[in-house]
């Protein structure tokens, strides 16, 4: 089905952007988000890349490495859901975000769309 949902689009931080391009993991609490065939990376204002998911496991606080849990999750526990990709694949186009006021036209948390959307679009509403 082509307007089927199979990018999940996350908001990381530069800690975990800086990881992300060193070691092509992604990792969250187990049961907040789906994991879809590919993920695409809201940092800074903009998506400029999305990878496919290469593998996934439940991992604990050791295989995330304590300080990626410290930093990113330390209130939540283990299993973590631990998200490997094959590479990483810059975006032809980046996308920006809207210019819709405080608080609004950018990702929070997380945006699931098609890669046909995620390749097209110029802005974040675009992903809708």
């Amino acid at each position: 089905m082509a307007d089927e949902r199979d990018v999940v689009v996350v908001s990381i931080d530069d800690y975990s952007w800086n990881i992300l391009k060193k070691k092509n993991f992604f990792a969250f609490p187990k049961g907040s988000r789906k994991i879809l065939k590919y993920f695409a990376f809201y940092t800074g204002g903009k998506i400029t890349h999305y990878a496919k998911v290469k593998s996934f496991k439940e991992a604990s606080k050791g295989e995330v490495g304590f300080g990626y849990w410290l930093y990113c999750f330390p209130d939540a526990n283990p299993p973590f859901h631990l998200v490997l990709f094959e590479r990483m694949i810059k975006l032809k186009n980046t996308i920006k975000k809207d210019n819709l006021g405080r608080g609004r036209g950018h990702v929070q948390g997380r945006i699931y769309t098609t890669l046909n959307k995620l390749l097209k679009a110029k802005t974040i509403k675009d992903l809708a």
